[in-house]
Formats: structure tokens, sequence, C-alpha cells
């Protein structure tokens, strides 16, 4: 079997023109300032009260972990990525462990 890609379907993505919209959970308003500086040009950040469609949750993992589960309870449907200083394995690893769906390190 050969391939044509004159006749192959294009699979078309209609949320390719649209930023994924994240809502951020951290107590530091520095935190979302670095974040904005950071990813800003690739995510909309929102805070409306209505969870918009494909909307994720960025969380403030740098100071702990622990902070996942409070995230998962405020926003359960939601996909969580955890923000962490470094990409120590050992912390990617603990963050995942906890059911995150992503990580992003500062680094």
């Amino acid at each position: 079997m050969s391939y044509d890609p004159n006749t192959a379907k294009s699979d078309t993505d209609p949320w390719r023109e649209d930023l994924p919209v994240c809502r951020v959970y951290s107590h530091s308003p520095r935190f979302r300032q670095q974040l904005e500086g950071y990813v800003g040009h690739v995510i909309r950040f929102t805070t409306a009260r209505e969870k918009e469609p494909r909307e994720g949750l960025i969380v403030d993992c740098t100071v702990s972990a622990e902070i996942v589960r409070t995230a998962r309870g405020h926003f359960p449907a939601h996909p969580i990525v955890a923000v962490i200083n470094d990409s120590d394995p050992a912390r990617v690893i603990d963050v995942l462990a906890r059911g995150v769906d992503g990580v992003i390190s500062m680094n």
C-alpha cells in the first residue's frame, strides 16, 4: 500500500488558532508574574468564574508538591500541570506521583 499525500484527508485541529486557556493556582502574585513572562506567549491565562473549553490548571509546586491535593479538591475536572523550580528527576517523579498531568520546570 502506498501513501498519496494528495488523497490523504486533512485532520484539522479546530483549536489550532486558539491558545490553551489556563487558570493559575498559587498563593504568590510573583509566581504568576514569572509564569506569564515564561509561557504567556503560548498560554492564555484566565480568572473567569466559569470553566472555559480546554481549560487547564497550572499549580505552583515551587515550594511544595502538597498543594496539588488542595488544587485537585478545588478544581476536580481540570487537567493539572505542576510548575517546579528545576528538573530534578526525584522532584518530577514526586509531582507526577501526585496525579498531575504534566510538569513545567522553571529552568
